[in-house]
């Protein structure tokens, strides 16, 4: 009896059984059964076997550096860094684990990235051009702001808030490969499109710039950044549909008329007249294309000839007075330019969402600081727009120069205000919001 109960007390010194009393292999037998696995090319059952010892007293160095030339090997390069890196725990000083953690990290970065844009283009392979550059207007402008103010917190604070910076400029970047991809299938013009793609590699050039001295507390993020929002901003004026530049244009000629601070320098009188500008030139392709869908649409309201033609003409006139704003910021003249911007935005083809009261209602290129006023406004009825037409065509037959201050050029130049108070509140809104914690740095 007393033979048998050393014998037992021999089998569990060796770990031939667990706690639980069952049965289990020694480490050895584990790590050489791993090994000949490898060694016959057996990739598929030596891998879990030889990662169920990288936590090993024992064998786990090994173990993990083996894992990690498996997963390099096989192109699976997180899995390999994951290995190297427990690999290395283990023997800090030891130089060839060393060399192989320093390889596989090399390129991971890049690798990371690479993934990052794949899954930005994936997910954003619905959404309209103009509406994600114009996400990426309103994040730029706001990390601008903050550029100004961030490195004067105390230390702590400065490092947290720039490493919050850093990683929002990063995400920022990704908007880029979306409409880089969206450019190479719409542009048929080989020498247009080698620019767009030029300009729009800038961009998101600029855009990692920036990531990285938010990263660094360099001072010159502000610089960084300032281009970036200038890019992206020029980018929306040029990617704009028509519907989306006419509610840049009415925010941009609001602020102009209140005096607003100018946004990186630049004055929003000018930028209105660039809105009027972007949408002249885009609206007569985009009416057609619209009328051709309401055809075979009836949920679309129909948009006719006359329609389209009172629009372009006022859209004419409306360049004009914002023309003479630029060098002559005159009041009575903006109220001028936000009447006709009203007039058209009625004249627009609205969703007609009143057919049924379970249908949501569509927000097709709709900027976020103009919903308040969309809401207000009823759908307009389709068999009226005659009688709008021949109304407009008798007021410009009167005058180009009519000068009626009336109760409506004042609801018109109220909801300017609106738009402007909501449009500063919602800028507000978001400097207030807090941040998400920053993610691990990479090595």
């Amino acid at each position: 009896m007393r033979r048998l109960f050393i014998v037992f007390f021999v089998m569990l010194s060796f770990g031939v059984f667990a706690n639980d009393g069952k049965k289990v292999r020694p480490e050895t037998q584990i790590w050489n059964e791993g090994v000949s696995l490898y060694l016959s090319n057996d990739i598929t059952n030596a891998l879990p076997i030889l990662k169920s010892l990288v936590l090993s007293k024992r064998y786990g160095a090994r173990a993990a550096e083996l894992v990690a030339k498996i997963e390099f090997e096989n192109n699976q390069r997180e899995e390999s860094l994951e290995a190297a890196a427990i690999a290395l725990r283990l023997k800090p000083n030891d130089e060839r684990t060393n060399r192989n953690f320093a390889r596989a990290v090399d390129g991971i970065a890049s690798i990371r990235r690479e993934k990052r844009i794949k899954d930005a283009v994936e997910a954003a392979k619905d959404k309209p051009a103009d509406e994600l550059i114009k996400s990426a207007q309103t994040k730029s402008r706001r990390l601008f702001e903050e550029t100004l103010t961030f490195l004067d917190k105390p230390a702590n604070e400065a490092v947290r808030l720039g490493d919050e910076l850093s990683q929002e400029a990063e995400n920022l970047s990704l908007v880029w490969p979306p409409v880089r991809a969206q450019l190479l299938q719409a542009v048929t013009n080989e020498e247009q499109a080698a620019s767009m793609i030029a300009k729009i590699d800038e961009a998101e050039k600029s855009t990692l710039e920036a990531a990285r001295l938010f990263s660094d507390l360099n001072k010159d993020s502000y610089t960084a950044m300032a281009k970036v929002e200038e890019e992206a901003s020029s980018f929306l004026k040029i990617l704009a549909m028509p519907p989306l530049a006419l509610e840049e244009d009415a925010i941009c000629q609001s602020n102009a008329f209140m005096n607003i601070k100018k946004i990186n320098d630049r004055d929003w009188q000018r930028e209105s007249l660039d809105f009027t500008r972007s949408f002249r030139a885009k609206f007569p392709a985009w009416a057609r294309a619209y009328e051709q869908q309401a055809l075979a649409d009836t949920n679309k309201p129909p948009f006719t000839a006359e329609t389209q033609a009172a629009i372009s003409d006022l859209a004419h006139r409306l360049e004009k007075i914002q023309l003479e704003c630029v060098d002559s910021p005159l009041p009575p003249e903006m109220q001028k330019a936000l009447d006709i911007i009203e007039k058209i935005r009625e004249l627009m083809p609205k969703n007609n969402n009143s057919s049924s009261s379970s249908q949501q209602p569509q927000n097709e290129n709709k900027d976020d600081s103009s919903k308040g006023d969309d809401n207000k406004n009823p759908q307009p009825n389709p068999n009226q727009e005659p009688q709008e037409k021949e109304q407009e065509d008798s007021r410009e037959k009167e005058s180009s120069d009519d000068n009626q201050v009336s109760q409506e050029v004042e609801s018109i130049l109220k909801k300017a205000q609106e738009r402007t108070d909501e449009h500063e509140e919602e800028k507000k809104s978001r400097m207030r919001k807090q941040k998400l914690p920053p993610n691990e740095r990479d090595w």
